[in-house]
């Protein structure tokens, strides 16, 4: 997805009026009764308070993604369950001493594998490769948007009177 510079102010503009609604302490109450550990909301609400400059103008980064992370978990109920789930069995795991490092780098080999063969152009097969291209497919769609909007913001426009950065 690739914005132009006016796109993405207007998207930016639009995500930041969304994140201004948000209250935190609604955002990390929410987090904090859908059972994640309170490390995980600490790290969330340090998130809340990261702001960026972006064309000129200081932008609240990071109440916009944690409004995004909300509004893909209200689209996504099922997936929220299922990776806190995969999150809670290797939370215990990794507690076993020879399964833990195990089970770590496992994952590692097979998500490494499946980003590999997304980026030879293979389609998300059976089995638990496949399984993890579409986790990866699914988090790039996720943060796509974002990064469109930051990226564009970022890349210095030409001006259409001297072709110098603005």
């Amino acid at each position: 997805m690739t914005l132009s510079t006016a796109e993405a102010n207007l998207e930016l503009a639009i995500l930041e009026s969304n994140a201004r609604e948000i209250d935190r302490v609604d955002v990390l109450t929410r987090f904090t009764n859908v059972g994640l550990p309170q490390e995980v909301v600490q790290r969330l609400r340090e998130l809340w308070d990261a702001r960026e400059e972006i064309t000129g103008r200081v932008v609240h980064s990071g109440r916009i993604a944690l409004a995004e992370i909300i509004r893909f978990i209200d689209e996504n109920p099922n997936l929220v369950i299922g990776v806190a789930l995969g999150a809670a069995v290797t939370s215990l795991v990794s507690f076993i001493p020879v399964l833990g490092p195990l089970a770590l780098a496992l994952g590692i080999v097979i998500g490494g594998l499946a980003g590999q063969k997304l980026d030879a152009g293979q389609k998300p097969g059976p089995g638990v490769v496949g399984i993890t291209q579409e986790l990866i497919l699914l988090a790039r769609k996720f943060f796509e948007l974002l990064i469109s909007v930051f990226n564009a913001l970022r890349t210095p426009a030409l001006t259409a009177a001297g072709g110098s950065a603005a």
